[in-house]
């Protein structure tokens, strides 16, 4: 993957557009955005997934009970 688009916010053109909106603003780096970009994936990644297993554990009961 590459990293352009994280590092443009480190530029001296992107902190100079930054600062003419708000002047007391802080951008984090790269690396920061990246890492929470990532973290909040993996995060509801994983939220996402126990919500499907609880969905097919529901949908596997309602089988049994139809069927028997």
């Amino acid at each position: 993957m590459g990293d352009h688009s994280f590092i443009s916010v480190e530029s001296k053109d992107f902190h100079n557009l930054i600062h003419s909106l708000q002047k007391d603003v802080s951008i984090p780096s790269a690396d920061i955005i990246k890492k929470e970009i990532i973290d909040t994936f993996n995060s509801n990644t994983k939220k996402i997934n126990q919500i499907l297993q609880v969905s097919y554990i529901c949908f596997l009961l309602n089988l049994f009970f139809i069927f028997n």
